[in-house]
């Protein structure tokens, strides 16, 4: 059944790279007096050979509201599986303060700067992700500015980030994340990331790569101290063939993990706000994920 259900989307991804536009927003820009306020977000379906099938794999609603004063709002809503208090539901809520072109701070439930040493999940170039030690998300202050030329930084002090949203100890003890980049060239960027509490260290260097338009490499090498110390790394490339069509292989290594060496290949189709990613794995397993962005 999965096969058959794989077909029509490989199809869908062949020719959806034919005629890339860029089309209105689905959902209309709503305005109330000076402040507009836009809902968009995006789902997708992983279809694979060794998983249980789903209608929606996942689903995130997100609000952005923008004033004409230094002060706006964010919100982000996982809808994959209703809004019942068993679920993390509500990902991130927060007021954004920007009183330059190069500084930003944001207060509230947080998206951390850890993770951020991976593409967030809309713009995912594989099926799966790559395995990265670092928490996601959590209620503090996140500051992100431009600190000289071709620096950049993102750096949050939060409460605990292993918790759902609503849970009372979400709001225990002290964590802090950061994460640096410098822009070498147009081409070559370089970060360094961090993750620390009371429980754990965690750190990790990483490099994005563009030689040319159609080249990218992206690799990251990690280690954690304390609670559970872990070993890692991956390595991506991708070669943009044509138009929305990207070749890749990932190589994904974490010590002691059950599988510890993992390797994917596959490809992308990307149009628009479409996206249909097919992947084979060193695990003998068959992936396909359909996203859309609305």
């Amino acid at each position: 059944m999965r096969t058959l259900l794989l077909a029509p989307l490989f199809a869908f991804g062949l020719a959806s790279t034919a005629n890339a536009q860029n089309p209105d927003p689905v959902i209309p820009t709503i305005e109330v007096g000076s402040i507009d306020i836009r809902p968009h977000g995006w789902t997708w379906t992983t279809i694979g050979t060794d998983r249980e099938d789903e209608l929606l794999s996942m689903a995130r609603l997100r609000v952005t509201v923008e004033t004409e004063t230094p002060f706006d709002a964010f919100v982000e809503f996982d809808v994959t599986r209703g809004l019942d208090g068993d679920q993390n539901w509500l990902r991130q809520a927060y007021v954004t303060y920007t009183p330059s072109e190069n500084v930003t701070v944001r207060a509230g439930r947080l998206f951390l700067a850890a993770p951020m040493v991976t593409p967030p999940p809309f713009l995912l170039r594989t099926a799966d992700y790559m395995r990265t030690p670092f928490s996601a998300f959590a209620w503090g202050v996140q500051i992100q500015a431009r600190v000289g030329d071709g620096v950049n930084l993102v750096a949050d002090v939060t409460a605990n980030s292993r918790s759902r949203f609503n849970e009372s100890k979400s709001f225990n003890g002290i964590e802090s994340s950061g994460r640096l980049t410098y822009d070498v060239n147009e081409r070559l960027q370089v970060g360094g990331t961090y993750q620390v509490s009371g429980d754990f260290q965690r750190f990790a260097g990483d490099v994005t790569w563009r030689p040319t338009e159609r080249h990218l490499l992206n690799a990251a090498v990690y280690k954690t101290f304390g609670d559970r110390p872990v070993t890692g790394g991956f390595a991506f490339y991708s070669y943009r063939v044509g138009n929305g069509v990207e070749p890749h292989v990932q190589l994904d290594y974490q010590h002691g993990a059950e599988d510890p060496f993992l390797a994917t290949v596959g490809v992308r189709f990307n149009h628009d706000r479409f996206q249909l990613i097919g992947d084979v794995t060193s695990r003998g397993e068959i992936l396909a994920r359909f996203q859309v962005r609305f």
